[in-house]
């Protein structure tokens, strides 16, 4: 399985654990059909984001400005290089 691996700017508390990094798995058919179409917002993504790395939402939603623009062009590009591009399209401003 592939997974992604992506270094934030600085620590966050996650499940108790002080982590610089959030690893983001592959994507099965039940998290497509469950984010697929949310996929055009930034929320949407950053659910899925949640989904893969296993965050809970409430710490990817503490994540700096920078950090969660990092976060949402990794999530697509990570999904492009699986052959999702479609599913991975960039939410419009």
């Amino acid at each position: 399985m592939m997974e992604k691996t992506i270094q934030l700017s600085r620590a966050y508390t996650v499940h108790g654990a002080e982590t610089d990094v959030i690893v983001l798995r592959e994507p099965k058919g039940k998290d497509v059909r469950k984010h697929g179409n949310e996929m055009n917002s930034v929320g949407g993504i950053l659910d899925f984001a949640s989904t893969l790395s296993g965050w809970p939402p409430s710490a990817i939603d503490e994540l700096s400005f920078s950090d969660t623009g990092k976060l949402v062009e990794e999530l697509a590009c990570f999904l492009d290089s699986l052959g999702g591009a479609g599913i991975a399209a960039k939410p419009s401003p």
